[in-house]
């Protein structure tokens, strides 16, 4: 589903027009972004949580030349669906 499936959908289940449904899934978006960004995790009952993750520092070696190299720790993106969510998929 892309976003504006997703604006489509919550307009036609709700009272709302398409417009104000755009800005509505554009706030939570945008929030859900700034609180990742600067808190790292957003939590959903019944849905999941969304997280960063960040991975250790680890020693690289090149395969080609051999040579090593320290890569620093990266932050990435993440999802843990609850048990909920889970089964219905697996529904």
């Amino acid at each position: 589903m892309t976003r504006n499936q997703l604006i489509r959908a919550t307009a036609k289940r709700s009272e709302y027009t398409i417009k104000v449904c755009d800005e509505i899934v554009r706030a939570v978006f945008d929030v859900m972004f700034d609180e990742l960004e600067a808190h790292g995790y957003v939590t959903i009952p019944n849905f999941g949580k969304f997280y960063i993750w960040e991975s250790k520092p680890k020693l690289y070696i090149d395969p080609v030349t051999r040579e090593k190299r320290m890569v620093e720790s990266r932050k990435y993106p993440r999802f843990q669906a609850t048990d909920l969510l889970k089964e219905a998929v697996q529904s």
